[in-house]
């Protein structure tokens, strides 16, 4: 009401500086002046009143995923993924730097594979952020980066582009800061998050996010782990449901987590979680190896455009027996079936199920296929993550348990949407409860977060 009273005092106040502009002897009077201020301040109330409306704070979930992240907020009770320009809710999590007559131009996603080729390319942060000497240095080697460690634990990127290496959390901050943009050019401003983290994350690991998300320009946050998220994506059906069991197998590019939730009386509490170092990027370096011997170089490095023709010819290979895949710029194509690529995936499929066995066991879930007894019996099955499309993933995880996969939000964004639910729950916008049963690691971890000025409140 007082909005539209604003909006009536200014239009007579406008009118009334146009007729007394009209004439230049009125002009200038203190009675013109009077009122063309007043149409001044009024028109600011405006503009301040609408950036109020569009730029207000909310709360959101982001995925920092290995391979692709995203960024989902809450609209009216529904969490939903926010695209970009093109409609595309997933965003690649490649950091290049091209060069430029000043600083280094940063670029994420597709464009940073296009145009830093003559730079610095970061094909996967996450693999490094957090991580120790030794891992740091294999998931670096295998992307074509080098590291150097400045401090004892302190380990950059080495860029030919800046005069000093570059610490891993603000590479990683650029995706996120990428991703609050697609918030701002709707109107919504964020700056209370929900950051996901694998299931096996180290305490650093998880730090180092939160210093990311701090480097993006987020004042509070919080951290869930990836397949707990994927099971509160599905939270708010599943909540008033019966006792049941709930199977989160998050298959991502580098790594495969899995959960066990009960869910019952308005709570879902993790019952166990595990993981192992496997993802959709030991996919691609298996595909990759294939391509290479088909190419007639069997000593072929794992450069981009090879990386890149495997990941697409995984992708295609979960909707097609048998593909044509050429490299880079080559124009010979390269034959490759499905069979083969499920015969160069059996290694990794025997360390997810050896996962899944293992979880279940702790968890006190019954996988009969596996002769594993208990007093829990799965209800339900969700799959997360870019490679859950695979077929032979998805036969495994169904073999196992016994229960076919609910397909009811796309795997690629179900960590997202839950993490935005869990944000939703902690800023009283959704009604629910959780308790987490994960040893008190993200009790430590906020408390952390809490000590150094971030909490989530």
């Amino acid at each position: 009401r007082r909005y539209q009273k604003v909006r009536l005092l200014t239009l007579a106040l406008t009118v009334a500086a146009l007729v007394l502009s009209a004439s230049p002897l009125v002009r200038s009077s203190p009675l013109a002046y009077s009122a063309r201020r007043g149409m001044w301040q009024g028109q600011r109330a405006i503009h301040r009143h609408r950036a109020s409306l569009m730029a207000w704070c909310t709360v959101a979930g982001i995925d920092l995923g290995t391979s692709n992240c995203a960024i989902a907020t809450i609209e009216g009770a529904s969490p939903r993924v926010l695209p970009d320009a093109s409609g595309k809710g997933m965003l690649r999590s490649v950091v290049g730097y091209s060069p430029s007559d000043g600083e280094p131009e940063v670029h994420v996603g597709e464009q940073a594979l296009d145009r830093c080729k003559s730079g610095l390319v970061i094909p996967s942060i996450k693999t490094i952020l957090g991580r120790n000497g030794t891992q740091a240095a294999d998931a670096a080697k295998a992307q074509g980066v080098q590291i150097k460690e400045e401090t004892p634990g302190d380990l950059r990127i080495v860029s030919p582009l800046h005069d000093s290496p570059l610490e891993p959390a603000r590479v990683a901050a650029e995706l996120i800061k990428h991703l609050l943009n697609r918030g701002r050019e709707k109107g919504i401003q964020v700056k209370r998050a929900v950051l996901t983290i694998p299931a096996d994350a180290s305490e650093h690991q998880a730090l180092e996010t939160v210093v990311a998300g701090k480097h993006a320009g987020l004042e509070e946050m919080a951290l869930l782990q990836e397949p707990v998220a994927a099971a509160f994506a599905h939270g708010s059906e599943w909540l008033a449901d019966e006792h049941q069991v709930i199977a989160v197998i998050d298959v991502g590019a580098g790594t495969t987590d899995v959960s066990f939730v009960e869910s019952w009386s308005g709570c879902l509490e993790i019952v166990a979680t595990g993981g192992v170092a496997v993802g959709g990027q030991d996919f691609d370096r298996s595909l990759a190896e294939i391509l290479a011997s088909k190419a007639g170089d069997p000593a072929c490095g794992p450069g981009l455009d090879l990386l890149r023709a495997a990941e697409e010819a995984k992708i295609s290979l979960t909707t097609n027996d048998k593909i044509s895949v050429s490299i880079g710029d080559s124009p010979d194509a390269i034959t490759l079936s499905r069979a083969e690529f499920e015969a160069a995936l059996q290694p990794h499929l025997s360390r997810i199920s050896k996962a899944i066995e293992e979880t279940a066991g702790r968890a006190g879930v019954a996988l009969p296929q596996a002769g594993i007894a208990g007093p829990l019996h799965v209800s339900r099955l969700v799959m997360a993550g870019g490679s859950s499309y695979v077929p032979a993933v998805t036969a495994l995880a169904v073999q196992l348990t016994g229960v076919e996969p609910d397909q009811s939000l796309p795997p690629m964004e179900v960590v997202a949407l839950g993490a935005s639910v869990y944000a939703g729950v902690l800023s009283g916008e959704i009604k629910g409860g959780m308790e987490l049963n994960d040893g008190g690691f993200l009790e430590d971890v906020h408390g952390q977060i809490s000590a150094q000025g971030f909490p989530f409140s």
